[in-house]
């Protein structure tokens, strides 16, 4: 049985690129030898008084060689801590409110100062009636400055608030 004409050629040419690719290889073997020999000659064999090399540089391996080992290690760490970074900020509990849901406080938790609840209340009663103070033309209020010092409640009540007024806190 005889191959088909398409796979015929598809063979010649894989035979074509094989032959490239080791006339390719035997050339770069050729030209990497010359430049070995020629750097192994400059460096170590020029003659007295010219090893550039070895007059210059050796004595000084040992202070590049610590020059070059401090930035590795200088790259390694700032990698390190970016990795390291990274991964502390992918362990953050992201948690999501979606207008609508119910969270798990409410006013009728709130337990303070019977003015500062009726307040809290009255801001109840206006987000919950937003779409009526749209209708008589009004601009609902978007946001609400609380004040107070530390321990004093202020999140607290902005959760209940949230909580009544069924909108995320």
């Amino acid at each position: 049985m005889t191959k088909p004409s398409h796979a015929k050629g598809e063979a010649k040419q894989k035979d074509r690129f094989r032959a490239v690719r080791r006339e390719m290889r035997v050339k770069q073997s050729i030209v990497l030898l010359f430049c070995a020999l020629v750097t192994y000659w400059f460096l170590f064999d020029a003659g007295p008084g010219h090893a550039w090399f070895l007059e210059h540089v050796a004595p000084h391996v040992s202070t590049i060689l610590a020059i070059v080992l401090q930035l590795i290690m200088g790259l390694a760490m700032m990698i390190l801590q970016f990795i390291g970074l990274m991964w502390f900020l992918a362990g953050a509990k992201v948690t999501w409110i979606m207008p609508g849901e119910a969270t798990a406080k409410s006013l009728d938790d709130y337990i303070g100062q019977p003015i500062v609840l009726r307040q809290l209340r009255e801001i109840v009663d206006i987000l919950n009636g937003a779409s009526k103070i749209v209708a008589m033309g009004g601009r609902p209020p978007i946001g609400g400055l609380v004040a107070g010092p530390p321990g004093s409640g202020k999140t607290y009540a902005a959760k209940c608030i949230g909580g009544s007024a069924m909108c995320p806190v």
